[in-house]
């Protein structure tokens, strides 16, 4: 569902006036109970997405092209929708080439860049991310070549009509639903706020089940197993 839609079946499940002929018709400027449908589904798409900070649908594989004797990047500009890099995912490759970067600490690297930048005809071997969060390669490689990494989204801030959530469209009724709790709680109707918010609890559990690693049990992201208990 686009945010629209999703706007327009939180206000059919409240209740709110005119929601049965598909209102509202569009998120841009919004007045009184509608508006606040608006606000409270953009918020709950980010609550929802930040949930958890290893959610597999907020994670991406991205290619960055970097120029021959460039000593960093910095992949906000490239990709403004980047929260953060998984560190131990950076490879690089080129015609010739590919071969996984190993992580620098920024403190160990910041006091060496000082004294000298190593520079190669080789790919780079290694890497440092400074604070504000800009790639520095490890030497500098005076080709050009391909630099791929996992990394994580930032939420999908929500703002025209046919913009679309990161959350997986199956699982859309966790932003539904949590926008329902949010409308419900601003009227202090608490008993359709707690109703509501089981049934997003249902949902989330659904949503954590099938894109939190290694979470076959449910609700855990490490690799422990499942307790088994037995009375002899």
């Amino acid at each position: 569902m686009n945010y629209l839609e999703l706007c327009q079946r939180v206000a059919r499940r409240a209740g709110v006036s005119g929601s049965h002929t598909a209102k509202p018709d569009t998120v841009v400027n919004q007045t009184g109970r509608m508006a606040l449908v608006c606000e409270y589904v953009a918020e709950a798409s980010r609550e929802v997405e930040t949930e958890w900070d290893d959610f597999t649908f907020m994670r991406r594989e991205i290619d960055f092209q970097v120029a021959a004797n460039l000593q960093s990047t910095d992949p906000a500009i490239i990709h403004s929708d980047i929260e953060r890099i998984n560190l131990t995912t950076l490879t690089v490759r080129d015609d010739q080439s590919r071969s996984p970067l190993t992580p620098v600490p920024w403190t160990e690297y910041r006091t060496q860049r000082v004294i000298s930048i190593d520079t190669s005809d080789m790919l780079p071997t290694a890497f440092a991310i400074d604070n504000a969060g800009i790639i520095h390669f490890i030497p500098v490689s005076s080709r050009d070549f391909v630099l791929r990494a996992e990394v994580v989204l930032k939420p999908k801030e929500l703002a025209s009509d046919t913009d679309v959530p990161h959350v997986p469209s199956d699982y859309a009724w966790c932003i539904i639903h949590k926008a329902r709790m949010m409308y419900y709680e601003e009227d202090e109707a608490w008993q359709l706020y707690e109703a509501a918010g089981r049934r997003y609890r249902e949902w989330m559990d659904r949503l954590e089940d099938k894109f939190l690693p290694e979470n076959s049990h449910g609700r855990t992201q490490t690799a422990e197993t499942s307790m088994v208990m037995s009375c002899l």
